[in-house]
């Protein structure tokens, strides 16, 4: 967990778009790792954007453990081939690329293994006042 900090210190600091680094975003990102390596559905769910959150859960008829499960879904980087995780089945999750989107918001690509297979899994983090919060794709 130290590791991926620091990856993100080097990071940003070494990125075109270059900008002053948010401690708390950070922050939030070991968080919402920690939860992920650690299968902690819960605390994954904690780390959605509250009303994306609200909406998807409330589309899929309160079936929380579907909501997790699908935000782990991407492409195979070696076949190229749609697959989707469950949350129990992910050995580790690593940051590829940052993007900025626009203000408050950062288009994140995760690299996310289990077994040999490896997936890219994009996911945007919205800041909303002082709160953070991953957004995956609707419906």
């Amino acid at each position: 967990m130290k590791y991926l900090a620091l990856i993100l210190f080097i990071f940003f600091g070494l990125g075109t778009q270059a900008q002053e680094i948010d401690t708390k975003a950070i922050d939030f990102v070991n968080k919402f790792y920690t939860a992920v390596v650690n299968h902690q559905e819960k605390k994954v769910i904690k780390c959605m954007d509250k009303g994306y959150r609200k909406e998807q859960i409330a589309f899929l008829d309160g079936n929380k453990d579907q909501f997790v499960n699908e935000l782990f879904g991407g492409s195979d980087i070696s076949t190229g081939k749609w697959v989707n995780l469950k949350l129990d089945e992910i050995d580790n999750i690593e940051i590829q690329d940052v993007f900025e989107r626009g203000e408050n918001e950062w288009e994140y690509i995760f690299h996310v293994k289990s077994g040999e297979t490896v997936i890219e899994v994009p996911l945007t983090l919205r800041k909303s006042g002082k709160k953070f919060g991953f957004v995956g794709a609707v419906g």
